[in-house]
């Protein structure tokens, strides 16, 4: 490992990358077991990721981190990533969020900095292997740790959510509040379904598209909630829904 690999995981994990250096980096996962954990170590370690580059700033040249501001400052004045467009059957399958919440814009300039953007960077790389089913002891040993830390009742009978059971559950931080993440399969596609206790304001569901992934949203008793995945909008909206049903 060297420090350029270090930037390029951090750049990855900040979203600055372009689709070709993405696909570069993709594939060097894939051929390279030790970068492969790295990014898992950066991934993981703490929310949000530019956290992770700040042991390196000592030794990044003045010029290279100079570039990088000044592409940070232009990146947020670029126009905003448009939302994907719902084809007919998916808008009616979608009805119940309508009459129940926001039909909202998830933009590259409004959430570049939100915990919902950071959890759709790492998402881009998962697998169905990513959400390895875990045996039911082991699973009930992660939701213990997930309820303690979000201050929150978690049960695998509880989370089983239009008809997916969850296969694991992890903690994580995003600027000091943690985080949790619960890991579902759906028809070989990873599905994730996150808790942040952050304080934020109940707000009804927003449907979004960012690169390629479905995110459903809300808030509800000062925690966010975000289902996420490459499932069809229809189907991750269902699951949101049902969901939102049973934890609120």
């Amino acid at each position: 490992m060297s420090l350029d690999d270090d930037t390029l995981l951090t750049r990855h994990l900040d979203g600055e990358l372009d689709r070709a250096e993405t696909e570069k980096l993709k594939a060097r996962l894939a051929a390279e077991p030790a970068l492969a954990r790295r990014l898992e170590e950066l991934k993981t370690a703490s929310l949000p990721f530019r956290a992770a580059f700040d042991a390196l700033a000592e030794q990044a040249p003045v010029e290279r981190m100079t570039t990088r501001f000044e592409a940070a400052i232009a990146s947020r004045i670029a126009p905003a990533r448009r939302v994907f467009p719902w084809p007919a059957a998916a808008a009616a399958a979608l009805g119940l969020l309508v009459v129940g919440g926001v039909l909202g814009r998830l933009t590259a300039t409004q959430e570049e900095d939100t915990w919902r953007a950071a959890v759709a960077d790492y998402m881009e790389l998962y697998t169905a292997e990513t959400f390895a089913e875990s045996d039911a002891s082991t699973l009930q040993k992660q939701l213990t740790a997930l309820s303690d830390g979000l201050k929150l009742k978690l049960d695998p009978g509880a989370l089983v959510i239009a008809g997916l059971a969850p296969r694991r559950a992890e903690i994580l931080q995003y600027d000091g509040a943690p985080l949790g993440q619960i890991g579902y399969v759906d028809a070989d596609r990873p599905i994730a379904l996150c808790i942040i206790d952050d304080g934020e304001p109940d707000s009804g569901q927003s449907v979004a598209e960012r690169d390629g992934l479905s995110l459903v949203f809300w808030a509800k008793g000062g925690r966010g909630y975000l289902a996420i995945g490459k499932a069809p909008a229809a189907r991750l909206a269902a699951f949101a829904e049902a969901a939102r049903a049973q934890l609120n």
